[in-house]
This record gives C-alpha cells, structure tokens and sequence, in this order.
C-alpha cells in the first residue's frame, strides 16, 4: 500500500484517560485546545469527544491537510507544552494513532 500521508489528508486520533480525580481538570484543559488548534494552518477539523462507557476517556478526532501540517502541529513548543501539562492527569500514556482515507 502507497504512503499517502503526503498527498492527502491525515486523521489523527487521540485517546486519552483521566484518572478519576482529574476528569474535570482534563477535560477543561482539552476544551481549551479546541479553538486554537481549528485556527491552525491545515487544520481541516479538531473534535474532542469523551466515552459513553468510560466518562474518564476522552477522544480528539483530528484532520489535518497532510502529513506535514500535522507533523507541525504536533512538534510546535505550543504542542509538547499540552502534552506535558495533560501526561499528569492520566492514568496510562497518551495513545496518538493516524490514518489516512483508503477510499480515495
């Protein structure tokens, strides 16, 4: 199968689990990434959602306009910063997979 990162858009997903006395705090700190991450060059969406069955996980669905604008995203000091801040108030390791659109 061809990398097509490059050339096509890239869906980033983002697991992450609160320890239970830090749910609220999490989820404040992920509702404040939302508006400046949609604002960012290739940006193409930045959702953040949280688990039926486990309240203390959160989800952020990402697109981004290819592999290179996610890249970075993702290695801006503005980026580690949020990953620093968050590694505490979990309790497994931030899971980040990425994907692109076989349809295509």
């Amino acid at each position: 199968m061809q990398n097509k990162s490059d050339n096509y858009p890239v869906r980033v997903l983002a697991i992450l689990e609160a320890k239970e006395e830090t749910r609220l705090q999490l989820k404040d700190v992920l509702v404040s990434l939302v508006i400046p991450a949609r604002k960012e060059e290739g940006n193409i969406s930045y959702d953040l959602h949280y688990s039926i069955e486990n309240p203390n996980e959160f989800l952020i669905d990402e697109v981004w306009s290819n592999q290179t604008a996610f890249d970075k995203h993702y290695q801006s000091p503005k980026s580690h910063k949020d990953r620093d801040t968050v590694s505490s108030l979990l309790t497994k390791p931030l899971l980040i997979k990425t994907y692109v659109n076989i349809n295509d």
